[in-house]
């Protein structure tokens, strides 16, 4: 199939899904596919320009079988500003509208959210093309995120998330009370499906590769040392690390907890880090192989979320350190995914953002019960089996086969005979 995917990020970037968003581009094309990726020039998780590139550059290369047209964008200094944020986002919908109108004809255009300028220019595409399929994979909603600080913004890009929505043939989500949620957003898209991020194909061979090598780690799991507690990946507003070491700090007992990451939320963590407690260890963002490596150090993996988040999101760093045998030390709001993906599959434990000792008792808990309780590796082997790479592909290419052979076309079922589909609007700008 010919297909075309607009995404902001891809390799070389690191976190926010680049990683999902490059593999499946990538897998579909080795396997067959003529696959042309819009996306950003690189700048994520540090938000810095790192190609040079001014908002108007446009240039096209192929990376392992992929078409990548690189578009340029403003790339803010302070990601929170409302401002900024809104010109962030309106920069990028314009570069990609160079592109979105004058490209070659596809069989499937595929968006990633959470950039509502993606979904936009995805879904001018998709119009353009006299309604070739658009498949919406939302892996976040920048409305609900940008509600904790940009309330105006907020409104504006919910408004148009829903309009992408609605336009969609396909919405695919990480979870599954987001794939609730998305289905009372669109209410009209006749289909919403689950379709769970994955541990992508070089975080597996980075995995097994040091498994397999004895002196790439040291025993797990040892009760006469302090426990290891490791944060690793974006250090953003809504994962609170800054408020992690300060219910840390008022704890006296002995502990390791390292920090490694960038993000918007950096200077935060950076501004009282007490490098002063032996306790406590700052590091740059790590390399694929660096943070498999520093997974095996660990007793536990910190995932941290907000209760002020909007939760509507599920980390995919949760897939390395299931792989990896990591437990996982989470704290989530209520309603939140990650919670409910804690609770349910028992890979980790969860503690309480408003009980300074929980974090500690948590993170010592699962130390010991990585050592006397089988259930708990089982548990986070049987995940890992569940998302791998190759399973997302197949997934992936039954909601193609789907789109193409027109499973998804208006119907008149009732309304109740299926749970999960809905009539299919037309497209906003059809």
């Amino acid at each position: 199939m010919r297909l075309r995917v607009y995404s902001h990020l891809h390799h070389p970037d690191r976190g926010g899904g680049a990683s999902i968003f490059t593999d499946l581009s990538e897998g579909l094309a080795q396997r067959g596919h003529d696959v042309e990726l819009f996306c950003a020039y690189p700048y994520y998780p540090e938000w810095t320009n790192k190609a040079d590139a001014n908002l108007f550059r446009r240039s096209t290369t192929t990376m392992n079988g992929v078409r990548v047209v690189r578009h340029g964008m403003f790339i803010p200094r302070n990601a929170g500003a409302t401002s900024q944020r809104a010109l962030y986002e309106a920069s990028y919908a314009a570069s990609l509208a160079r592109s979105a109108v004058r490209s070659a004809e596809v069989d499937v255009v595929i968006a990633f959210l959470p950039l509502v300028s993606s979904g936009i220019a995805a879904l001018a595409d998709h119009a353009h093309r006299n309604g070739a399929p658009l498949w919406v994979n939302v892996q976040d909603l920048s409305g609900r995120a940008a509600s904790a600080y940009a309330g105006r913004l907020a409104g504006a890009l919910t408004r148009v998330e829903e309009a992408v929505l609605r336009g969609a043939s396909l919405i695919t989500t990480i979870a599954p009370q987001m794939t609730s949620e998305l289905a009372h957003l669109a209410s009209n898209a006749r289909r919403v499906e689950t379709f769970p991020n994955w541990l992508h194909s070089s975080a597996e061979a980075s995995i097994d590769r040091i498994a397999n090598d004895e002196d790439a780690s040291e025993p797990r799991a040892d009760r006469r040392r302090p426990v290891r507690i490791l944060y690793a990946g974006n250090i953003g507003k809504k994962q609170g690390v800054d408020r992690i070491i300060e219910l840390l700090r008022t704890d006296n007992r002995d502990f390791e907890f390292e920090v490694c990451g960038t993000g918007a939320g950096a200077a935060d963590v950076d501004a009282n880090f007490p490098h002063d407690d032996k306790r406590f260890r700052r590091r740059p963002f790590l390399a694929e192989d660096e943070f498999i490596a520093r997974l095996h150090w660990a007793d536990v993996f910190c995932v941290p979320e907000l209760p002020t988040a909007a939760a509507s999101f599920l980390p995919s760093k949760l897939l390395p350190a299931t792989a990896s045998n990591t437990p996982v030390l989470a704290l989530a709001g209520d309603r939140s995914p990650l919670r409910n993906e804690i609770q349910s599959s028992d890979i980790g434990d969860l503690a309480d953002w408003n009980a300074a000792q929980s974090l500690l008792d948590v993170a010592t808990s699962l130390r010991d019960r990585t050592r006397s309780d089988p259930t708990l590796v089982q548990a986070m082997q049987s995940r890992a089996r569940e998302q791998s790479s190759a399973a997302a592909l197949n997934a992936a290419e039954r909601f193609l086969d789907q789109l193409i052979g027109n499973e998804l076309a208006p119907t008149n079922e009732p309304h109740a005979a299926r749970e999960h589909e809905r009539p299919l609007l037309k497209p906003l700008l059809g």
